[in-house]
């Protein structure tokens, strides 16, 4: 008794365990805003509205991801090898990266408006508002990811906290005061995040990560690195972003929006393991680097254990997360919203899934062996839009659920097969 009370105590005040307990109580409070608010909006936003909210939400992803997502999230890469001058260089270079690219895209969309409105029933002034948005987002990233790197997760708290108090708080405004429906949800994300842009890059400056020097050797590691995993970035909104256009197309903004409503129900699941990872990812990249020839094979041991127990929690998560999906569903929701219930389960399973693959993927991140992780993901998704569109297209709304669960487990296991191919590890020895 008293050994296992001191192995309690031990976990408790370990460092991983309370830096994840702080970001599992901020994302904690962020969901819990959301979906305080969320029953209200499903009273003041029709399916067909969210819809078009969605659609939005499907070509500014877009925009985030050619914008250079996949180069901000390289960053922790690049972190622990380099001084605080070096890293200040780093980032600026890539502000300055992604500022270019988005003034580019939005140029692209200027000329290429009534294509985009002819899929997503989003006019040019949206259209507009989704690369302001990516590129705010992206500083914000920047921010926040070094943030992880400095272990200092109190302002990393503070800073997502705001921005959702100021969110919920706009969007009750435009939404519910002034009955605003989807432009109402759109505005008050976008006025939000431009606010909290000009935070962060505040904070960026006064941390000494600005500095005001173009350096092309470091554009050019950056692009190196980040450009292989366009295809894997893209392979993220092909999974999400197209089936949203499939459904719109074949079904209707109405069953979007139910479906849409219920992908908003997956951020449930989406809590512990995006807290999880922000911590996880940090150290197990210190634990990678600081292994040597004489103990690799019981750290890749440690690992794999280490592992399999955190995908047997996923799945234990994944039943909860179900049955309170149900009950909020069907007792707090709007009764329109009631059917968007059929996609939950499908949803969170499709994201336990993902919390497999997350648990690989670090593995050709570390070997920078991207090109081809992006070329695995991209095919893995490309195959499941075309069975998206099969489905969808010869029975209807339930098509979605069916491809949705097949291409998660595609792509996870080519990610699987890839990772131990090029960083190889006793997934299947005795442990």
């Amino acid at each position: 008794m008293y050994i296992l009370r001191d192995r309690i105590k031990g976990y408790l005040q370990h460092p991983i365990f309370k830096r994840t307990i702080i970001y599992t109580i901020t994302d904690g409070i962020t969901k819990s805003i959301s979906f305080i608010v969320l029953p209200i909006v499903s009273y003041f936003i029709i399916p067909s509205e969210l819809g078009i909210a969605a659609n939005f939400d499907v070509l500014q992803n877009i925009i985030i991801l050619l914008a250079g997502q996949a180069i901000v999230s390289s960053l922790p890469y690049f972190y622990y090898e380099r001084t605080k001058e070096e890293v200040a260089i780093l980032v600026s270079n890539l502000l300055l990266l992604v500022l270019l690219v988005n003034i580019i895209l939005a140029i692209i969309i200027v000329f290429c408006t009534n294509i985009i409105e002819g899929y997503l029933h989003i006019g040019l002034s949206l259209q507009l508002l989704t690369v302001l948005s990516s590129l705010c987002m992206l500083a914000n990233n920047v921010n926040f990811i070094l943030y992880k790197m400095e272990d200092n997760p109190i302002n990393f708290a503070k800073l997502q906290i705001g921005q959702v108090i100021l969110y919920v708080s706009l969007l009750a405004i435009l939404v519910i005061g002034y009955e605003q429906q989807a432009v109402g949800k759109i505005l008050s994300y976008v006025v939000v995040i431009s606010i909290m842009s000009f935070i962060h890059l505040y904070l960026l400056y006064k941390r000494g990560y600005l500095i005001f020097k173009v350096d092309i050797n470091v554009q050019k590691t950056l692009c190196k690195f980040g450009i292989p995993l366009l295809p894997h970035s893209l392979s993220f909104w092909i999974k999400s972003g197209m089936d949203k256009i499939i459904l719109t197309t074949y079904c209707g903004l109405s069953v979007n929006g139910l479906y849409s409503m219920a992908l908003s129900f997956g951020a449930v699941y989406a809590l512990f393991n995006t807290s999880f990872s922000n911590v996880y990812v940090p150290e197990l990249q210190k634990r990678l680097a600081k292994m040597t020839p004489e103990n690799e094979y019981e750290e890749k041991k440690f690992l794999v254990k280490l592992s399999y127990k955190l995908g047997s929690a996923f799945c234990v998560l994944c039943l909860i997360v179900i049955i309170l999906c149900w009950i909020m569903v069907h007792y707090v929701l709007s009764e329109q919203y009631a059917s968007s219930f059929q996609y939950i389960p499908w949803i969170i399973l499709s994201s336990t899934i993902y919390s497999f693959y997350g648990l690989v993927i670090q593995y050709p991140y570390t070997v920078k062996k991207t090109f081809g992780l992006g070329l695995v993901t991209f095919l893995g998704s490309a195959f499941q839009l075309l069975l998206t569109f099969l489905l969808v297209k010869t029975i209807g709304a339930d098509g979605i659920k069916y491809s949705l669960v097949i291409g998660s487990l595609t792509i996870m296991l080519g990610v699987w097969w890839y990772s131990n191919k090029v960083y190889p590890m006793p997934w299947f020895s005795r442990l």
